[in-house]
């Protein structure tokens, strides 16, 4: 069987596709109640790029079991990167979003896309992807002789114009990331691979590398081993379903002890036939979980969860829409199609504690969600700005934003609802929100061509930066004043030659009826052949009642850490004061903080734990410093619970036990042996 692993079915995530994919319960470890599928994701240590200034990134590794394909991390795992799949007609974005793709010579279109959440310029063998935040990613075909080849993120550059770049080489004649270096080419990540693991070695507070291995039982990650003392590690455990024998993972121990076990129906949620199908086929069907047991170790209960799911499902069975690879088939759905899940949350002897039953329209939002404990109910109801009758196509762009959310309460009989309404503009950004507490919330737009208190907007041609924002009551009321918050903005140009320029908030204002309140004021350094200090605050300068408080910031590197020195003053009463913080350039954690009184240190393991920390006197008397030590256990074998030992300057030690899930369960103090007492004489 193990010859078919490359097998098209329709279950492969190369050809399924749905808009449910793009929710974030569909990226969170554990089960998703709208598709069934369990999913997890393993977080890198926080990398700082370029000394802190950006791009942001947190780089994680995740499983899905619809991924029938080896990206050089084995089958079914991925970095949390862009990607654009011209064979799949796919782009999945670094923040979660997935879209039908539609490339041609010289544009790229999204059929399926609604509010512009980002844009997309189509370059030779590239395509150049801006967020509303004005990041953006470099996205080049990774074999530029090959139509079909996917197209990887090579540099992703901060609003203010720093830069990374990410290198990849082939595997299997896959794309596979081989390493992430910054704009100084600083190796931030590598990643090898030989037939035995795969190894991601990140950069630690001290520069050094610390390793990650994703261990290999054939094409199948069976453990991932942490830097730790201990050697901890993930270890996982596949069952093969379908046709294409997909890998489910159903066991997972993770390092601190805990177990979660998977359990599937194999012939899941059933696929809609193709238009090419004669009616009378057996439709092909995906598993989903019906049980999962969560063993936290420890010796806490099992926290235990059954689902069941409706016969209509995610993918559209029983809609009366054939089934198309590569598209999503609810979106061709005109009526009111739902379908639902229910999970029960059961005790160690299976008695049923909590009962959630959660209900999903046509376009894979939740509509109901209403959790039973006892006799009492919680309900969410939430309705939308879609068109009956209309399909996903025709609907206008808010129509995934929710236009009313219900809160219910019940006991007893006795209920209370709590209702809050929604208003957008055109493009999705919301203009007013009215709470169960009758006070409206409106806010205004900056016109991207520009007006007083924003330049014209160089990268958004739609308006995104906020103008006002005004907190009254629904109703008039003399004796509430209502609140605004004005903000301006002013340009920075970018470190990148040729780039567009950014636009930065240079101050908030808030104020009422009797006029400004408190300001907050913002400057930052412009300064495009700095590196080092193009972008980074310069100032801040907040006001209340008429009274300043200003911070200025100088920044420097000094060995392998970013160094920044803070003074605030005050305009009313002249005093100052002054800290220094001391940060990794590589891991961003924070080393020293010095100010006017005292001296705070701080070492960091491999996984950006602190294992030491220090006091002393701004004088650096040795003398009177005080040091507190950190110890972390994790249990050498499941079901064991996790420590965190400290130990004061006075010889106190105290023992935290934690579960595999992070709850305390326990608690020690042991406290030296008091010394002999010896009388003088």
């Amino acid at each position: 069987m193990s010859g078919n692993r490359q097998h098209r079915s329709q279950a492969d995530s190369s050809t399924l596709y749905s808009g449910a994919q793009s929710f974030l319960s569909f990226l969170e470890k554990g089960v998703d109640p709208r598709t069934g599928t369990y999913s997890i994701r393993i977080a890198m240590p926080e990398i700082a790029v370029n000394a802190l200034s950006g791009p942001d990134i947190v780089l994680s590794v995740s499983f899905s079991a619809m991924q029938n394909v080896d990206l050089g991390l084995g089958i079914g795992w991925s970095w949390g990167t862009s990607r654009l799949a011209p064979a799949s007609k796919r782009l999945t974005l670094s923040n979660g979003e997935t879209h039908l793709a539609i490339l041609s010579e010289d544009d790229i279109a999204f059929p399926d896309r609604k509010l512009p959440t980002f844009k997309a310029e189509r370059l030779e063998n590239a395509v150049l992807i801006t967020f509303r935040s004005g990041r953006s990613e470099r996205l080049e075909r990774f074999d530029p002789t090959d139509p079909v080849s996917p197209y990887v993120p090579v540099e992703i550059r901060s609003p203010e114009g720093h830069a990374m770049q990410l290198a990849w080489t082939s595997f299997g004649g896959n794309a596979a990331l081989s390493a992430v270096f910054d704009h100084d080419d600083r190796e931030l990540l590598s990643v090898s691979r030989d037939a035995a693991a795969v190894t991601i070695s990140v950069a630690t507070s001290e520069g050094a590398m610390a390793a990650f291995r994703l261990n290999l039982s054939g094409d199948l990650v069976s453990s991932i081993s942490l830097p730790t003392p201990e050697s901890a590690a993930w270890k996982l455990g596949y069952t093969r379903y379908t046709e294409a024998e997909l890998p489910f993972l159903t066991r997972v121990e993770s390092p601190t002890g805990s177990v979660e076990t998977i359990v599937y129906k194999e012939d899941g949620h059933a696929i809609p036939l193709r238009a090419t199908d004669p009616p009378d086929k057996e439709p092909e069907r995906t598993p989903y979980v019906v049980r999962y047991v969560m063993d936290p170790g420890a010796g806490q209960p099992q926290r235990i969860s059954t689902y069941e799911y409706s016969t209509e499902n995610y993918l559209g069975f029983g809609a009366g829409v054939d089934w198309e690879d590569s598209t999503d088939t609810l979106y061709k759905v005109r009526t009111d199609y739902r379908f639902d899940s229910t999970e029960k949350q059961l005790d160690a002897e299976g008695k049923t504690l909590v009962t959630i039953y959660r209900e999903y329209d046509r376009f894979h939002a939740m509509r109901i969600e209403r959790r039973t404990q006892g006799d009492c109910i919680q309900e969410m109801l939430e309705d939308f700005h879609d068109v009956p009758g209309q399909t996903w196509y025709e609907q206008s762009n808010l129509v995934e934003l929710p236009s009313r959310r219900v809160m219910r309460y019940e006991r007893d009989g006795v209920s209370r609802e709590d209702v809050r309404t929604f208003r957008y503009d055109t493009w999705g950004n919301p203009v007013e929100e009215t709470g169960p507490d009758g006070i409206v919330e409106r806010t205004t737009y900056y016109d991207p061509a520009g007006e007083d208190g924003c330049p014209p907007d160089p990268v958004w041609a739609s308006p995104r930066k906020e103008k006002t924002v005004v907190r009254a009551p629904a109703v008039a009321d003399d004796t509430v004043s209502p609140t605004t918050v004005t903000y301006r903005y002013a340009l920075l140009s970018s470190l990148a030659p040729g780039a567009p320029a950014h636009l930065l908030c240079e101050s908030q204002c808030l104020s009422t009826k009797d006029g400004e309140y408190a300001s907050v004021g913002f400057d930052y350094h412009d300064v495009p052949d700095s590196t080092l200090l193009h972008g980074r605050l310069h100032s801040k300068t907040e006001t209340v009642g008429g009274f300043a408080t200003t911070t200025t910031f100088t920044y420097e590197i000094v060995g392998n850490e970013l160094v920044i020195d803070e003074t605030t003053t005050t305009d009313f009463d002249e005093t100052s004061t002054h800290t220094k913080v001391h940060r990794s350039v590589f891991s961003g954690l924070e080393t020293r903080r010095e100010d006017d009184e005292e001296i705070l240190r701080y070492e960091h393991d491999a996984l950006g734990r602190v294992t030491w920390q220090s006091v002393e006197p701004a004088t650096g008397e040795r003398a009177y410093a005080a040091s507190v030590e950190h110890v972390y256990g994790l249990p050498e074998q499941s079901g064991g619970d996790v420590t965190h030992q400290t130990r004061s300057p006075s010889g106190i030690v105290v023992t935290r036990h934690f579960d595999g899930t992070g709850l305390v369960v326990g608690e020690t103090r042991a406290s030296p042996a008091p010394k002999s007492f010896v009388p003088t004489v």
